[in-house]
């Protein structure tokens, strides 16, 4: 091969071998690698979603659209309960914390977009910072609920 004594080629098929199965054991291990970074309230569901996508941008990308779905459907759910429970003055300064935090959130969007540009491993890399911080909220306002009696 190449001229290459058989020792150095062997060496070299074998790294390579190496690589590629590395790299087939790697595909499944995406949902584990962001359990890592996530928050609690991250769903199981979209771990699997994530290993089966493995590195595919639009399967991946499908992935935390849904799971953003479910985050919000939580932070809504959480909001709406929190709200029932406390008086003018406490939900006014609720409703005035929730658009803060939802201008937060674009603009924490838009300056990591203009951070990183628009290459597309960075846009699902915004995706998910934009999935857990829906989570992270979503925490917040359950975590108050509970602590106001419910």
């Amino acid at each position: 091969m190449l001229g290459w004594p058989r020792g150095q080629c062997m060496k070299w098929v074998s790294a390579i071998v190496a690589f590629v199965l590395a790299s087939a054991a790697c595909a499944g291990d995406v949902g584990a690698t962001m359990r890592k970074m996530a928050p609690r309230g991250i769903s199981d569901t979209f771990f699997t979603c994530a290993d089966r996508a493995g590195y595919d941008d639009a399967s991946l990308g499908a992935c935390i659209t849904t799971e953003k779905k479910s985050q919000d459907a939580r932070l809504n759910r959480a909001y709406a309960a929190l709200m029932k429970k406390l008086a003018a003055k406490p939900k006014d300064d609720l409703r005035d914390a929730e658009r803060a935090w939802l201008t937060y959130v674009g603009k924490s969007y838009d300056a990591e977009l203009g951070i990183h540009g628009q290459d597309k491993t960075i846009n699902i890399d915004l995706a998910t910072h934009e999935l857990y911080r829906y989570c992270q909220r979503a925490n917040e306002l359950e975590d108050l609920v509970f602590f106001s009696g419910e």
